[in-house]
């Protein structure tokens, strides 16, 4: 069986690995004899055909996880998709073979289309190809109230609205964030977890009031205006001050390449005569976020936002396949801006 997991929303995409790789521990391999982690980077021709072809021990299956070949290995792309067609592993008729092959990786579909065109055409057409995108609004508020819900607890509309405005995209951060939340209403999540015999906790408008901390879009409305001034110092001060508080640095910069999209969006409507109230019906974005981009977008031509968006995609790829550091990237970056 071969299954291929990838896409940007690394929270979607690593939970989706994790599920996997545990139900085959728990259910197939209690002892971990058969379940090999292959580093992508870092493995050869040879590494992968033993593994394809070593037999399971005390188990009637192996589990082979390949993260991240596509975008860190090139030289072998070719290689391997030779090797799946020999052992005619792509289209599952070697009945014989009860490998179950995980190709994992941590990029979006036009980085791997770019770095891997062969192997990564193969893998999208087969039955289990799933790509984790970010979420979009309508399921982003889907997650976060499912989220409270599975510890027990109830979010109001009011403050599922609050909550997420506030929120930003990173959904460890969220995560993080409800747990505190819960926590706070209802002594420990343990308790939570292992009494379902209580009543249901209700979390109001108060309670994300007084206990939620994250503001993240805030934050990257900051730095956009410092780059919309020009302000090369205040902007890589503003990005220091987010990895001093222990944020990713390429999370950090597709949350700027996001606001950047946004205000692109929003200067062309605006050309278009298009109201506030239109715009943030058509982009389903919060009243706050469509208000803040508008205000940017004076700053900007339309001109002006498609050639900063093609330099951050350009550089978004580098962080993302490069050996070069992310912060040095985006510095240079800024200093070309």
């Amino acid at each position: 069986m071969l299954i291929f997991i990838y896409g940007e929303n690394l929270y979607l995409s690593r939970e989706k690995l994790n599920k996997i790789r545990d139900k085959f521990v728990q259910e197939v391999d209690p002892q971990g004899f058969n379940l090999s982690i292959v580093d992508g980077a870092k493995t050869s021709i040879e590494e992968l055909n033993r593994n394809f072809g070593a037999v399971s021990f005390l188990s009637n299956k192996r589990m082979i996880i390949i993260k991240n070949l596509i975008t860190h290995n090139k030289k072998i792309e070719k290689q391997v998709v030779d090797l799946l067609k020999q052992k005619r592993i792509i289209d599952n008729s070697n009945l014989k073979d009860n490998n179950i092959i995980v190709f994992y990786e941590e990029s979006g579909k036009k980085v791997l289309e770019k770095e891997g065109k062969n192997l990564f055409k193969i893998l999208t057409k087969i039955k289990y190809s799933q790509e984790m995108k970010p979420l979009s609004n309508i399921e982003l508020y889907k997650w976060v109230k499912n989220k409270f819900n599975q510890l027990g607890s109830n979010i109001d509309n009011q403050a599922l609205k609050l909550f997420i405005s506030n929120a930003g995209i990173d959904l460890w951060q969220i995560e993080n964030e409800i747990k505190k939340i819960v926590h706070y209403k209802k002594g420990t999540l343990m308790q939570i977890i292992n009494n379902n015999n209580k009543e249901e906790i209700k979390i109001t408008q108060t309670d994300i009031e007084r206990v939620a901390t994250i503001n993240f879009d805030k934050n990257i409305f900051s730095l956009v205006d410092a780059l919309a001034n020009k302000n090369k110092f205040l902007s890589i001060k503003l990005i220091n001050n987010q990895l001093n508080e222990g944020a990713n640095m390429i999370y950090l910069f597709s949350m700027i390449i996001r606001q950047f999209r946004i205000l692109l969006q929003v200067k062309e409507m605006i050309t278009k005569n298009y109201s506030q109230r239109e715009i943030i019906a058509r982009l389903k974005l919060h009243p706050f976020v469509v208000k803040k981009a508008i205000a940017q977008s004076k700053f900007y031509l339309i001109s002006d936002l498609k050639k900063i968006l093609e330099k951050f995609l350009k550089v978004d790829l580098e962080m993302k396949t490069s050996k070069i550091s992310p912060q040095l990237l985006f510095d240079l970056l800024i200093a070309e801006m």
